[in-house]
């Protein structure tokens, strides 16, 4: 659990995970997105938010997949929003309901209240589905910035089921926070 929200996460990010995500991310190497998309794709089969599934109420467009975007400057960067690979792999069709505002600073070297603080305001929701949304994400560490996004679409009215990333910090896990792939 991220607050209240329920995240269900594919893998743990530590060992060649960590350098997966790292070669996507700085190296461009998107090829990478394949074992990630098959790896979340396994986790919404696995996830138990809806009654008869998660993968047919997103097929059937009764709950909407919505990635938490990439900041301008990370696509810029990149070219490419690295969720929104992972997740068409998955074979997701999300829909932008978030834009990221604000300039936050990278969150990597940030300890959880600085995460906090620089999540604080970070979304903006561009429109209401008028369906309930299921968050999704790459890697989930403090959980701030699920908690943020929740926050917004929230405040806007939007229902948020859950969430489900590739990867989740093994702290999130041996905090009892979460469910790690041993418990799904």
């Amino acid at each position: 659990m991220v607050g209240e929200l329920t995240v269900f996460s594919a893998v743990a990010y530590d060992g060649p995970v960590v350098g997966v995500m790292r070669s996507l991310k700085a190296e461009g190497r998107t090829r990478l997105v394949r074992p990630l998309g098959a790896a979340l794709r396994t986790t919404l089969e696995r996830a138990d938010l809806v009654p008869g599934g998660l993968v047919a109420a997103l097929a059937t467009g009764t709950v909407i997949p919505v990635v938490i975007p990439s900041s301008a400057a990370a696509f810029r960067r990149r070219g490419y929003r690295v969720v929104d690979l992972i997740a068409r792999q998955a074979g997701m069709r999300c829909v932008p309901v978030l834009r990221s505002v604000g300039a936050g600073v990278d969150q990597r070297a940030l300890g959880r209240a600085a995460r906090e603080s620089n999540t604080e305001g970070m979304f903006a929701v561009r429109f209401v589905p008028g369906r309930p949304v299921l968050l999704i994400d790459d890697v989930v560490t403090t959980g701030a910035t699920l908690r943020a996004a929740a926050e917004a679409l929230r405040e806007a009215g939007v229902a948020v089921l859950g969430a489900v990333t590739v990867a989740s910090t093994p702290l999130r896990w041996s905090s009892g926070q979460g469910r790690s792939p041993r418990e799904q």
